[in-house]
């Protein structure tokens, strides 16, 4: 267990992830930040690469609490075992890592810093961009907002809820917002996803910080097709939440079935972005079930330039795609009316 005082843990979840380790350890001790005040702490899931090795190696030379799981668990689990770890310890903020992520030198430092500024009862988080590494190239995303501000709870999900799929954020949470509850985790264990977060995550105040802090290493996505449903029934179950908001005056100049268009065509781009990595993969199959899903959740896919491609590399069984495209939109917005500015 932790025990001593610090003002920021930084939490990485290991699973056979040996290679990926030293660049993402690395970037925790580059930080400006003063290096008493931070914690790393380690949970692996029974690797058997070595990378518990590897953790308990770098826990002699640097400050590193290593923990394993005797038995390999889900990731709902792994993260409740975690964030148990640290029940006796005095801390204020949160950040979880995965292998193979980097948090720039400025990032604790800048989050800590607004984070005081702007949290009065402890109950807020903080997202800010990231970069994206992928094959060794680094690529910028589009931000969510032109501007960084301060989001109020769920006056703005509609917002977040529209510009968020697939868009990939780091989160720097106060301790009072992070679930306690193995019920209330499992839409919360992919911390690089900010889809995946927001469906919990609005019951506290957001600052969303338009600069990349970090760079992450999305994760491939072992059955694409499943995620797109369970994002598909994430929108479906979120309706009414949504419905119930625009229900109330001070929504009326949002756009309700704007907003529902807009959700559907991001969850259609984020498809034909999964469809053109199983053709680089050569798996033609699943990239035709991926087009379908696709075309289902937003028929007008149908008349871009991306899905015509792949879908003429599926029927000639080739990968030859234009290169993808980010499921974020194209052009950033203003942030929602009532957001303080940054």
């Amino acid at each position: 267990m932790l025990t001593a005082d610090y003002d920021v843990v930084v939490l990485l979840l290991t699973r056979n992830c040996r290679e990926a380790l030293p660049r993402t350890i690395e970037s925790v001790f580059g930080q400006t930040f003063d290096k008493n005040r931070i914690r790393l702490v380690a949970m692996d899931n029974n690797s058997t690469d070595g990378t518990y090795e590897s953790l308990l190696a770098y826990a002699q030379n640097t400050s590193i609490s290593v923990y394993r799981l005797s038995e390999t668990q889900l990731p709902t689990r792994l993260l409740r075992e975690a964030t148990a770890t640290l029940d006796f310890a005095e801390w204020k903020y949160i950040t979880i890592v995965n292998p193979g992520d980097t948090i720039y030198p400025n990032f604790v430092e800048k989050c800590s810093e607004l984070m005081d500024r702007f949290t009065d009862s402890g109950n807020r988080f903080l997202i800010c961009e990231t970069d994206l590494l992928k094959n060794g190239v680094v690529m910028k995303q589009n931000p969510i907002f032109s501007s960084s501000c301060v989001l109020m709870k769920r006056e703005h999900y509609p917002h977040f809820f529209l510009r968020g799929m697939g868009h990939k954020v780091q989160c720097f949470f106060s301790r009072k917002t992070i679930p306690e509850s193995l019920p209330e985790l499992p839409l919360c264990v992919d911390y690089t996803d900010f889809f995946k977060k927001a469906v919990y995550s609005f019951e506290a105040e957001c600052i969303y910080v338009r600069d990349a802090l970090a760079c992450t290493s999305p994760a491939p996505c072992e059955d694409m097709l499943k995620d797109l449903i369970l994002r598909l029934f994430l929108v479906k179950r979120s309706e009414n939440s949504i419905a119930a908001l625009f229900a109330d005056k001070s929504f009326k100049y949002l756009d309700l079935e704007g907003t529902r268009s807009q959700v559907h065509e991001n969850l259609a781009r984020l498809a034909l972005r999964y469809a053109s990595e199983a053709l680089e993969d050569g798996q033609v199959k699943a990239a035709q079930d991926i087009l379908i899903f696709a075309e289902m959740v937003y028929d007008d896919i149908t008349k871009t330039d991306f899905f015509s491609a792949i879908k003429a590399a599926v029927a000639g069984n080739t990968i030859h795609i234009p290169e993808r495209r980010m499921a974020a939109a194209e052009n950033t917005v203003a942030p929602p009316d009532g957001a303080q500015m940054i």
